[in-house]
């Protein structure tokens, strides 16, 4: 065997061995089986590295300071690393099999946990291991990691940063606020109170020593908040105040200040949230700052932006929301104001004033020729407002196209080039994850069709791991005729049950019938606990898997066992009888095998398995005293099921 064939063999060891433990026990048999497997092919490279050393970056691995060719294989094992904070692992000749055992159980433990309690570094000293190093990533590179734990990582970092009172990682962290605050969805904020209860001592720490950052990030997250505030209710306000809690009257109104001047998405329910947050009792004292502050550190009368951003709040339809104290302000700086001589050249109101004129006409046009000449600028608007994120202009084209596209049914080729527009832009917000769930259903329900190519999908879904349900949903919507190279693909990741259970439920939530044909294919090459795994997700059970799960019963893992038996329970009356026949139908003289029958009946009472009802009156009634704790146990189960 020679050097590259021994590296590539660790590597998928190390790869199966991680996976193992993700999802079981040290003492489970596979775990102990993949260790072993790991420890030989780690034996076998020594002979030609020693100490083997992996360094990682987010997305790939490197071995004597040489990038490995770049596949799926490398970014798994990078990703699982990375996320744990870990830049560098080295092995060495020596290590035993328990060394690699502790090892893998520490590295398998949730992200949260093991970073809480001082990372791999730290549990390898304590285990007393020698002959595995690791070397610990800088914060700043932890910052880089993309997916749902990267907010975990950077919620425990700020939190350990504000422990240490390290006032330079704080501020490092309030100059990257702005890219780590925009990954957090509606459900990170309200749902999680510890990373709401650290963004909030970081945003209190920094208000005592840095009033300007402390601003903009507080600016930041209000906007972040902003994106979801048609759906939040009184409960959740209560939850979202506390992250505002280190702002004085005078500092929500500069807050408030701000976003009127400077925020394009700040409207009337923008107004009504800012005005929950900060406090109905506060209103008074907070317009009278703003009213001040905008009289003399930038008169609004001066600038023709302003101004229509202040008529455009009080001539909101939703203006109801604003409350009587900040219209009243309002309208007292604006009253009277007219613009004729010396307009001032504004580019944002230009451009305003050009979207509502492209606007009108693409609504009003009713000629195919004409329109279609019109739909090239409409096509070029749109895309500039998709690329400054300016939604509430999108949501408006795409309801005239949906109009357009009855009265000309008959011409669907009439809007190609707003169709790719309208493609590209909701592909990109799929991806990016940047919509709540409902406005990204918004966005793919106008689609007419794709913008990237089916390699570019395959390689965003398994390449980049985009599994959420809507990055699937585009796929089958579009590519249903190429779903065999989905299924090709995925062989790579049937070793990765994490990833494989994520499209399923992906594809399970969407109702499609991609989900069982991705489960049937996974289920042919996994380990018995994928499959059982796998099975559960799966409705219907067909005569080869009704065979594997009844030869499961015959297993000595209980947990294989019951988990079978579940599967089992929930199909037809014929399964559950067959079921428990191979249960019971145990031959025990003079009682050897009543541990196993005890064993069973509890599995059986676990699972709601019924149909052994009549083996177990049959145990209730042995006689013989080496039967005794069967017979116990048959009683107790009959006397709770008549309970």
């Amino acid at each position: 065997m020679d050097k590259e064939l021994a590296l590539n063999e660790f590597l998928k060891s190390l790869r199966v061995a991680l996976t193992n433990s993700l999802a079981y026990s040290k003492d489970h048999p596979y775990f102990k089986e993949c260790a072993e497997n790991f420890k030989n092919k780690a034996d076998v490279l020594f002979g030609f590295l020693n100490p083997v050393k992996i360094t990682f970056s987010p997305d790939s691995l490197y071995i004597d300071a040489r990038p490995l060719e770049n596949k799926p294989l490398y970014a798994e094992i990078a990703h699982i690393f990375h996320l744990r904070k870990i830049k560098s692992l080295e092995i060495a000749s020596g290590v035993t099999l328990q060394d690699l055992i502790l090892f893998l159980t520490g590295i398998s433990q949730p992200v949260k946990e093991l970073l809480r309690d001082g990372g791999m570094r730290k549990f390898l000293y304590k285990e007393g291991i020698r002959r595995v190093i690791v070397e610990e990533l800088d914060y700043s590179e932890v910052l880089k990691s993309k997916g749902q734990d990267a907010k975990d990582v950077w919620s425990i970092l700020v939190k350990d940063a504000l422990a240490s009172n390290d006032r330079q990682k704080i501020i490092k962290f309030a100059e990257d606020f702005h890219k780590q605050i925009g990954r957090l969805r509606e459900s990170d904020l309200l749902e999680d109170e510890e990373v709401r209860k650290n963004i909030s001592q970081f945003l209190v720490s920094l208000h005592e020593f840095d009033r300007e950052k402390s601003s903009k990030c507080t600016l930041e997250m209000f906007r972040s908040v902003a994106k979801f505030k048609d759906a939040l209710q009184d409960e959740n306000i209560e939850k979202l105040r506390a992250l505002f809690k280190h702002l004085s009257e005078e500092d929500f109104a500069s807050l408030l200040k701000d976003e009127i001047l400077e925020d394009k998405d700040f409207d009337a329910l923008s107004f009504q949230l800012f005005s929950r947050i900060a406090g109905v009792g506060n209103d008074v004292k907070i317009a009278s700052y703003v009213l001040k502050d905008l009289e003399e550190g930038r008169p609004v009368h001066s600038d023709p932006t302003a101004v229509k951003k202040v008529q455009d709040l009080l001539s909101s339809t939703n203006n109801q929301f604003i409350s009587e104290v900040y219209r009243n302000t309002l309208s007292s700086l604006v009253k009277g104001i007219k613009f004729e001589a010396g307009y001032s050249f504004d580019h944002s109101l230009l451009r305003a004033n050009y979207q509502s004129l492209v606007q009108g006409l693409f609504t009003c046009e009713t000629d195919k020729a004409r329109l279609s000449i019109i739909l090239e600028r409409v096509a070029d608007v749109f895309g500039e407002a998709a690329d400054i994120q300016d939604f509430a202009y999108v949501k408006k084209i795409l309801d005239i196209l949906k109009e357009k596209r009855k009265t000309f049914s008959a011409d669907p080729g009439l809007f190609e080039v707003l169709d790719w527009r309208v493609a590209d832009f909701a592909e990109k917000m799929v991806w990016q994850q940047k919509l709540s769930a409902q406005e990204e259903d918004f966005f793919i329900e106008a689609m007419t069709r794709p913008a990237a190519q089916v390699e570019t999908y395959l390689e965003k879904i398994f390449g980049e791991r985009k599994i959420n349900p809507n990055s699937l949903k585009l796929f089958f919507k579009f590519y249903a005729t190429s779903a065999e190279l989905f299924y090709q693909a995925l062989e790579e990741h049937y070793a990765d049950m994490e990833f494989i259970l994520g499209i399923v439920d992906g594809l399970d939530s969407l109702h499609l019938a991609a989900a069982d044909q991705v489960v049937r294919r996974a289920v042919s090459s996994g380990s018995d606990f994928m499959k059982l795994k796998l099975l559960k997700e799966i409705s219907n059970v067909t005569y080869e898997d009704k065979a594997f799960l009844i030869s499961m019963l015959e297993k000595p893992d209980i947990s294989l066992k019951k988990d079978a038996l579940l599967i089992l329970v929930k199909g037809e009356a014929a399964l559950s009888k067959e079921a428990a026949d191979k249960l019971f139908q145990v031959s025990s003289f003079l009682g050897f095998k009543n541990d196993l029958l005890i064993e069973n009946l509890s599995i059986a009472y676990e699972t709601g398995l019924k149909e052994c009802a009549g083996y177990v009156f049959s145990f209730s009634k042995k006689p013989f005293f080496w039967n005794r704790k069967l017979r116990q146990k048959a009683i107790e189960i009959l006397e709770k099921w008549n309970a």
